[in-house]
């Protein structure tokens, strides 16, 4: 059960374990590091361009990089669309 906002998980993870991998798609592969960067990369992205009760449309291949986007729309307190 989750007591906190998804991303506070996987960012507690990163700090034990910044080099374990967190996500795989085929050949490739993201740490929790490397994916805490990306989401916090872009979670300042989303804040810097949205009113605060917008929905966020998500346009990306399946794979990592929906993975990343649907983190840092939740990161950013966005509604996640994925379209």
């Amino acid at each position: 059960m989750l007591n906190r906002p998804v991303f506070e998980h996987v960012a507690a993870i990163a700090d034990r374990q910044p080099e374990a991998v967190a996500l795989r798609d085929g050949a490739r592969a993201l740490t929790y590091g490397e994916l805490c960067r990306r989401v916090r990369g872009l979670a300042r992205r989303i804040i810097s361009v949205t009113p605060r009760d917008a929905a966020v449309a998500v346009l990306v291949p399946d794979g990592l990089d929906t993975a990343v986007a649907m983190l840092a729309c939740f990161a950013a307190a966005r509604v996640c669309l994925m379209v």
